[in-house]
């Protein structure tokens, strides 16, 4: 890294001992000669995922490749599917209490497995003939049916269905991927026991990453008086910043390789093509934006809009429906350059948010937490926090990550969070550090964190 003041340059690059160059005058210009007490660096400090994490959610762990395990309550939408419909599961000509039998189902899983999932005297509710569970015209509402369930054969995969309803028309029947809605559970009276609910943990995987930024000096210029702040001090303060900023865009781009790269439940792999031998395995952690971008769903979590088209405030808030979708607890918005920019224009008519006039958009008084500058924005569906995050810039200014807090973690290995390390060979004339951090992120529960790509050719 080379910082430019004047016409003297301290380099302090990797292991390369910084020196002073002079100008033609030989003059250092940085020594304690006439001239006022202020001196601006550019240096971009502010790394607010970090920061958050760091103060919400930090974790030690004791393996480097860690694993965590996940729930996901299947009560939550408590759903099966009809599967290879044909005639014979047609209502037609059917009366309240007409039965139907051997309906094969599924619960969308690989393996088919209903075990668990249906017990006899469930209450269900179908929509028929629409072969989507997102199906909202009102004529497929109008030809719903309530019925009990009957018999649940796990072995063949089929239930006995007693209508309890009927649909507006009687020729409208069950079709293939029908979603089948359980609404509750009748019991016989003085019945028998039931079975308990089929409820697994999934197994999710992790690494630490090993991060390293290196300096040195001179012990002449260690001990050279400058205007300011001690070089030593000032440069140490420097590449700590430095260091905090890789680890920043670690957690947002980065990514682990698995053992089958396109599954998210997938085990940690090393590959040989990027182990130094002579010093053991390199571990790679997950960034959020990659683990959505690799393994979310397009419709709700990869969601793409254009500036001046599409993204209306009306369409902002249909997509905040599939943002809040599995929580309605707030979410953390961390904003591209671009991004702060275009919310910052929200009133008027033609505006980024299309019209507005006599809408009332709900945005908080800037204010900090964490040291970290953030505004409120109210939805019906949620709150945001946005927060501008430099490193999200150039490429990525159009990008802001939808992330759930309390589904995040910033994990360091046991006694290897941030510290400084002295690698000063003996008998050097100089001083040389090392600042190391082996850390990673846990990304818990991936369809409460989304993103929105924006721009003027996004669709």
């Amino acid at each position: 890294m080379a910082i430019l003041t004047g016409q003297v340059q301290t380099v302090a690059t990797g292991g390369t001992v910084g020196q002073i160059s002079y100008d033609t005058s030989g003059r250092a210009e940085r020594r304690l000669f006439n001239f006022g007490d202020e001196v601006a660096e550019l240096t971009p400090s502010e790394t607010p995922f970090l920061t958050l994490l760091s103060k919400m959610a930090k974790t030690k762990v004791t393996d480097p490749d860690f694993k965590h395990f996940e729930h996901r309550a299947a009560w939550k939408d408590n759903v099966v599917r009809i599967k290879n419909a044909g005639a014979a599961y047609t209502w037609s000509n059917a009366a309240v209490g007409a039965t139907k039998t051997g309906i094969v189902i599924d619960d969308g899983s690989s393996t088919d497995n209903i075990s668990g999932r249906l017990q006899k005297g469930d209450i269900v509710k179908l929509v028929l003939n629409t072969s989507d569970a997102l199906s909202r015209t009102v004529a497929s509402w109008a030809n719903s049916v309530v019925a009990i369930v009957t018999a649940v054969d796990t072995s063949a995969q089929t239930i006995g269905l007693k209508a309890l309803t009927l649909p507006s028309a009687t020729t409208d029947g069950l079709a293939n991927n029908d979603y089948i809605y359980i609404v509750g559970n009748a019991s016989d009276e003085g019945g028998a026991k039931v079975s308990g609910y089929t409820d697994e943990l999934d197994i999710r995987y992790g690494a630490t990453q090993i991060f390293k930024t290196g300096y040195a000096m001179s012990n002449t210029l260690i001990n050279t008086e400058f205007h300011g702040p001690h070089e030593w001090d000032r440069m140490r303060a420097d590449k700590m910043r430095e260091h905090k900023m890789d680890i920043e865009r670690a957690l947002i781009f980065g990514r682990m390789l698995r053992q089958d790269n396109t599954k998210v439940g997938s085990s940690w792999k090393h590959d040989a093509a990027i182990t130094d031998s002579a010093s053991g395995l390199t571990r790679t952690t997950d960034g959020i934006y990659e683990f959505i971008r690799g393994f979310g769903v397009a419709a709700s979590q990869k969601i793409q809009r254009k500036y001046t088209v599409d993204f209306t405030w009306a369409n902002f808030i249909n997509d905040m429906e599939y943002i809040f979708d599995q929580s309605p607890d707030p979410r953390l918005c961390l904003m591209g350059l671009s991004v702060a920019s275009a919310f910052a224009k929200t009133t008027g008519t033609g505006t980024f948010w299309g019209s507005i006039t006599g809408l009332n958009i709900n945005v908080s008084s800037p204010f900090t937490k964490f040291g970290i500058n953030m505004k409120e924005l109210e939805t019906p569906h949620g709150n945001l926090y946005l927060v501008r995050d430099p490193v999200l810039r150039g490429k990525w200014a159009d990008l802001m990550l939808i992330l759930d807090m309390n589904n995040l973690e910033y994990v360091y290995l046991n006694n290897r969070d941030t510290h400084v390390n002295d690698v000063t060979a003996p008998g050097d004339d100089s001083k040389q550090e090392n600042i190391i951090t082996e850390a990673g992120l846990r990304i818990k529960l991936l369809e409460s964190h989304a993103y929105m790509e924006f721009g003027t050719d996004a669709s």
